[in-house]
């Protein structure tokens, strides 16, 4: 404590007088909260911009651009923190209402640009220009300027100005991220680590905590509090950051992109929205030769682009022809796999085997419990545990739903006379015949789309 004290004292010698004065056990403490708020935003900073080797996950190449602008945010961040702390030991006198302000322009001209960044960078779907962020800027510190010539938060031109900044910036990323979403489930079968959807809820909650900052009481709980807050920030960023990868194959050639534009063969007159019937009947017999006959989807990490390069065709054909099934590539790997799990239960089934249902997932190209739960839910309507009950696969009591959880199926918790051997055809395309249907009414046939695709 005294050494941050004497810190303090060295770069700005009129703050000893007055922490002299009100120098207390809750005030050290939080200047001490405060200073290690500082240096961990300044290390992690180092760490981005130094550190080549990923140290959470070494088996992850994160994107050097994001890498950069994350630095630069938390660079900021650290900065903002000390032109704060020099505000707050300012004598109060006339220039206190401009020196408040300085600290907001500066807020607003270092932090907020990074932290935009930061987020478009994010979004790998696409390259967007981060010149959206100056008109974010602008509207900033025009609410800024109302909010410092009407003398008051609350007027009716600070709440409009106000109102008007977060909903351009909440309908832009809104419309951004469901860009995103739409694109991971067009390109890629294995959607893990890849999501940013939670990343943003975090980003979101930090722009809530420094209004919060802006408009708080200055009390000393509040202080802490908003430390606190940004502490976790610092985590969170820089763990999605580290665990992100790149994804490289966003950007296709033009000539490549241009000619999926058209029609068969090149033809001009058909726009590939409109695919022919003997376009639509060739990609249909390639996907059963390379992906299904192959069993291309049970690797992990499956992507479209991987996929047309086997078959040796323009994946924007490729993605446009799942988008006329009424699928996604995602949805279309994913029933393949749900099929197949199926299948391989019935077969441990048929053998008397004990089986284990997480054994049985990474079989099917899925990578955890967790994913293969979502996919079985999305595919079948239900959820695992669920279906194993509506099946009659369980004696009663046999197995619980705690067991299925930690993916045990014990050989003794199975009915032998559950699961029929017609219940499945040759290639366990479609699921159980016996399946409960959907509460939309939809046959159990109708669950699997992908069925009738191929």
């Amino acid at each position: 404590m005294k050494l941050l004290f004497h810190f303090f004292c060295i770069f700005a010698p009129e703050i000893k007088s007055i922490m002299e004065q009100q120098y207390t056990l809750g005030s050290m403490f939080f200047f001490i909260f405060y200073g290690g708020t500082i240096m961990l935003a300044f290390l992690a900073s180092l760490y981005l911009l130094l550190r080549r080797i990923n140290a959470f996950s070494t088996e992850i190449t994160p994107s050097l651009r994001l890498r950069r602008w994350t630095a630069g945010l938390l660079a900021s961040i650290a900065s903002s923190h000390i032109w704060w702390l020099l505000f707050y030991f300012a004598p109060a006198n006339d220039i206190f209402p401009q020196s408040r302000m300085l600290c907001f322009t500066l807020d607003i001209l270092f932090i907020q640009p990074p932290l935009l960044c930061t987020m478009l960078v994010m979004l790998q779907d696409r390259r967007r220009s981060l010149w959206n962020v100056v008109f974010f800027e602008v509207l900033s510190l025009i609410d800024l300027v109302l909010k410092f010539y009407t003398g008051s938060r609350f007027s009716v031109a600070c709440l409009f100005s106000s109102a008007l900044f977060a909903f351009c910036i909440l309908f832009f990323f809104v419309r951004a991220l469901r860009q995103y979403d739409r694109w991971l489930l067009d390109n890629y079968a294995d959607l893990e680590h890849k999501e940013v959807r939670n990343t943003f809820y975090v980003m979101a909650a930090f722009l809530i905590t420094t209004f919060i900052y802006g408009v708080s009481s200055g009390s000393l709980v509040n202080e802490i509090l908003i430390e606190v807050a940004d502490i976790i920030f610092f985590i969170a960023l820089v763990w999605r950051v580290e665990t992100l990868p790149t994804l490289d194959e966003s950007t296709e050639d033009a000539a490549e992109k241009r000619a999926s534009l058209k029609g068969d063969m090149g033809d001009p007159a058909v726009r590939a929205s409109e695919l022919p019937d003997r376009v639509q009947l060739k990609l249909q017999q390639l996907l059963k030769e390379y992906c299904i006959d192959a069993h291309f989807y049970l690797q992990h990490d499956a992507t479209l682009n991987q996929l047309a390069k086997r078959m040796g065709t323009n994946r924007y054909y490729l993605s446009q022809y799942f988008a006329c099934m009424g699928l996604t590539y995602n949805n279309f790997i994913n029933n393949l796999r749900i099929d197949y799990f199926i299948s391989l239960y019935k077969d441990a089934q048929i053998d008397k085997r004990a089986v284990k249902a997480i054994e049985l997932t990474g079989q099917c190209g899925f990578r955890s419990y967790k994913t293969f739960s979502s996919a079985f839910k999305q595919v079948m309507g239900v959820t695992f545990t669920e279906w194993i009950h509506a099946e009659g696969a369980l004696d009663d009591g046999a197995l619980d739903e705690g067991a299925l959880v930690d993916g045990a199926l014990d050989k003794g918790a199975l009915n032998e006379g559950a699961l029929d051997e017609g219940a499945l055809d040759e290639g366990a395309s479609t699921p159980l015949s016996t399946s409960p249907e959907p509460e939309n009414g939809d046959g159990a046939d109708q669950q699997n789309p992908c069925s009738k695709a191929i």
